[in-house]
């Protein structure tokens, strides 16, 4: 929402590739190496799954969406903005009015895309509830926060903070 769709869409691309490894679920083609043993392919075709395309149609989606929700995060947005202001004389959009403005298309526009993806590739995962233990797992691996974390944490909330005035 911050940035480009493209850079926001390259910073989460990684996390959705992890929860696909959390998973099990496998993220490639169809095709499988040629030195791969044949119960290794036999376990392949046995975990192929629809679920991991539809995560990554979702996260394109998503970085579209978030797009319009600030009126930063992508050119056309400013755009929009400019010329409002240019064929409507002493009438601006802030910052906040932006967020009005985008905040219905992002909710629409994610339950919408999110409906769509899910009904037309039929997935046949329902629920995802088994692996809680694994994403506990997997947090309790990383520790606790670490002070640098806090600190680009601390950052990246400043720095919202300061969008939001000097926009808003």
């Amino acid at each position: 929402m911050t940035g480009s769709i493209t850079a926001s869409t390259t910073i989460v691309f990684p996390f959705v590739v992890a929860f696909m490894g959390i998973l099990n679920i496998p993220i490639e083609s169809n095709k499988t190496n040629s030195i791969d043993t044949k119960d290794k392919k036999e376990n392949y075709k046995d975990k192929k799954s629809k679920y991991s395309g539809a995560n990554f149609l979702s996260l394109g989606q998503a970085a579209t969406a978030g797009s319009m929700l600030l009126l930063i995060s992508t050119p056309p947005n400013l755009i929009a903005k400019a010329t409002v202001e240019d064929f409507v004389p002493g009438k601006t959009i802030s910052f906040t009015n932006w967020f009005g403005i985008g905040l219905p298309h992002v909710v629409i526009g994610l339950f919408l895309s999110w409906y769509l993806i899910f009904l037309i590739l039929r997935l046949k995962i329902n629920s995802l509830s088994s692996s809680r233990n694994q994403f506990k797992n997997s947090l309790s691996k990383l520790g606790k926060i670490t002070t640098e974390e806090k600190m680009v944490l601390a950052i990246l909330l400043l720095l919202l903070y300061c969008m939001i005035n000097i926009f808003g």
